[in-house]
Order: structure tokens, then sequence, then C-alpha cells
């Protein structure tokens, strides 16, 4: 992993004006570099090392603001968590609200908020159960302990894909499969289940449809529990309100984070009754904190009622189109709001990153081959241009 060096000689650049993003100073900012020596004392290398060196003080819907009066378009959604927009007004309502009514945590206690959650999240998914938890990795830790409650045996994982990092979570990669493997050559003996991705995160290159369908298939003719981590893909990001309804299958268990919390930390497990009994002692903690719970279902009005599954759809093939016709010499994948303009070159990503942040644009480093774009859902048409003529400038400059 490159390290972002805080330390530097500062100089004077020329102001950069557009209608989305403005960049007054070199990147970090000056006034920043001790809080960067800070965080290099005090933290990890993964965690102040690991993205652009802007320090966030305040975002707004698409955009993200420092102090100093810079902004940037932002094509993360924080890791593609606000796909309802960043501090959207709704979900500050329902925090503030809740904070107000002086209940900010429940443990396993009850209440209100935590009901109609479950329920609602049942009722999208048309499944039986639903457990909360906190954290897209304790939610799929969960699943892994209820498949192998279930049934002994080992649980098939797509190869190269991220799950977690739980130590269960990271167990996933032992037993994988790929779209050179056929799942009728495969023994069911042995195996308690199939755990499945829309797409890879690393790229946002959809699995085959035939393929997954063939493996959802097998996997229910022969009672082996089979479903989808959505941390990515859920909540409209594809235009769906779930990857796995790409595919037309109904998968025995989804599970969702990220975006459900609108930026609070919350995650679940829902699925089919006969699995998720098995969960007698997978809550935790802050399972189904009533705030929030209440954030969440806040992000489910917005999705309903700003319809962003349906205007994001209607979004994919011009999107897709201004992707190809604007990078013709490198392959384009995604779909819906979620996509990777792949270069095939870790040091060549990193360094367009680097340099869109520069220019006003976030991107996420996901340190492989691959730059991902997704903003969030909310983002008008003219600022989703001017992020990519930012990626566009940025390997111009790059490369020449």
């Amino acid at each position: 992993m490159t390290k972002y060096k805080v330390s530097y000689t500062p100089k004077k650049v020329p102001l950069v004006k557009t209608k989305f993003r403005r960049i007054k100073t070199k990147i970090p900012v000056p006034e920043s570099i001790s809080l960067f020596r800070e965080m290099e004392k005090y933290e990890t290398d993964s965690m102040y090392a690991h993205e652009a060196p802007i320090v966030w003080d305040r975002a707004d819907d698409f955009q993200v603001y420092d102090r100093w009066g810079n902004k940037w378009i932002d094509f993360t959604s924080g890791i593609f968590v606000a796909n309802v927009g960043h501090c959207a007004k709704e979900v500050g309502t329902a925090v503030v609200k809740k904070v107000d009514n002086k209940l900010i945590h429940s443990y396993v206690f009850p209440n209100d908020s935590r009901v109609k959650l479950s329920k609602k999240l049942c009722k999208i998914t048309q499944m039986d159960k639903a457990l909360l938890t906190v954290t897209g990795s304790e939610a799929n830790d969960a699943v892994i302990q209820m498949l192998q409650r279930n049934k002994k045996g080992e649980i098939l994982s797509i190869g190269g894909a991220y799950y977690g990092s739980t130590a269960g979570c990271r167990l996933l990669s032992k037993n994988v499969i790929d779209e050179s493997m056929n799942p009728d050559r495969i023994s069911y003996k042995g195996i308690a289940g199939v755990f499945l991705q829309a797409f890879r995160g690393r790229d946002a290159k959809f699995m085959p449809y035939n393929w997954v369908r063939d493996w959802c298939k097998w996997a229910q003719k022969n009672n082996i529990p089979v479903g989808f981590d959505e941390m990515q893909s859920g909540f409209g990001r594809t235009g769906k309100w779930f990857g796995y309804q790409h595919y037309g299958v109904q998968p025995d268990f989804i599970t969702i984070g990220k975006a459900l919390g609108g930026g609070l930390p919350i995650s679940a497990v829902i699925g089919k009754k006969k699995l998720l009994e098995l969960s007698d002692d997978l809550w935790s903690t802050h399972t189904g904190n009533p705030i929030c719970c209440d954030s969440a279902l806040a992000v489910l009005k917005i999705i309903e009622n700003q319809n962003l599954v349906e205007r994001t759809a209607a979004r994919n093939n011009w999107l897709g189109q201004l992707l190809r016709k604007t990078f013709p010499n490198y392959k384009i994948y995604g779909r819906g709001m979620m996509w990777a303009l792949y270069t095939g070159d870790v040091k060549l990503t990193q360094k367009i990153i680097e340099k869109c942040a520069e220019k006003g644009l976030l991107l996420v480093s996901t340190y492989g081959p691959a730059i991902k774009i997704g903003p969030p859902l909310t983002i008008p048409d003219e600022a989703l241009i001017e992020g990519i003529k930012v990626i566009e400038e940025s390997f111009k400059e790059v490369i020449n």
C-alpha cells in the first residue's frame, strides 16, 4: 500500500472553479499537515494512509467539503453507503427526533423502530425473517454460523470476492467457485451452503446470468441454502432493489448493510424461516439500535418516494454508453450506478485516483486494477458528466 506523503513545501496553485467542485490549494491543505502527523502517530497505517489526504468537514448529497473552502464531487458514496445522498434531510430528521425522544439504545429490549424495520425488510424482499446486525462483516459471519448449524460442511463462495474482515468471513476464501465451474459436476455432499455476489467488489463485473441461475437451481435442488452478499449491490445501486433480482432467482437468504443506514451502522440477514431460526444467539450489544433503525426506515422511504430504483435503472444505458464513449480503449463493467473502468494496472489506477482528488473528484482507493464509480443515486446528470470529465482529464495528464 502506498502512503500519501503529508509533508511538503506549500506552493501557490491556480484557483480551480467549476459548478460542482472547487480546489483552492494543494492537497493536502497546509493547515491539515499537523492533523495527518497526529494520525500517523496514533492510528494504524491502514487507516490514515488508505484514502486521499482530504479532511472531511461536512458532506451534502453528492458533495464533500473540507473546512478550508475546498469541495469535491463524491463518486464513492462513502464506500457505497450514501445511496440517498450524504446527510439526507429525512435521515437527519429521524435521528434528531429519536434523540429528542431520549432513546438512543435499548440493547435487545423491544422497540417500535426495530419491529417496523424488520417487517419492512421482509416485505421488500418477500422473505420470512430478519436478523438485525451492525456491520456487513457481522451479518455475513452470522450467515456462516447459521449455515453450519443447519448442516456441517463447506460453504462455497465466489473466488476473488470480499465478504468481510472477521475470521469467519475470511475463511470463505478456502472453498471458491468461479465462472469456469459447472455445478452439475460438483458433489453436493459435504456442502453446507453457497454464498454468491452479483458482482465482485473489485471491478463491478457482474457474474454471468446463466451461471448464477445454474448454481441457485443446483443448490436448491439439493436442499443447500444459497444466498447473496448485497452489501454493495443493494438498495437501488444497480437499478434493482437488490443485485440478485437481475437473475430472476429467489435466494434463501441475503445480507445487507452499507446503504441501509444512510451513514449509520446497521446491517441485517434476511431469509427463509428455517435458516433464520438458527440465529438465536447471533445478535450483539447494538443489534437493532433504535436510532439506526429509524435512520434505515428513512432511507427506505426516500428510495420509494423519490423512485430511486427506477431512476437508476433509467440511467443505466445512458451512463454505460457515456463511459464507453469516453474511454474506448478500456473495459467498462457495471450496471445502474455502480461501474468500474478497468485499467489492468494497479499503479496507474492509484495515480489517476490521486490526480482526480487534486481536481475535485473523490474515488475509492481499492488498490486494484479498476477505477470504481459509485456516486449517490441522487447525483444530477450534470455533476455526473463533470466527474467523468475529470477522470478523462486525469487519465491524459497521468499517462502523458
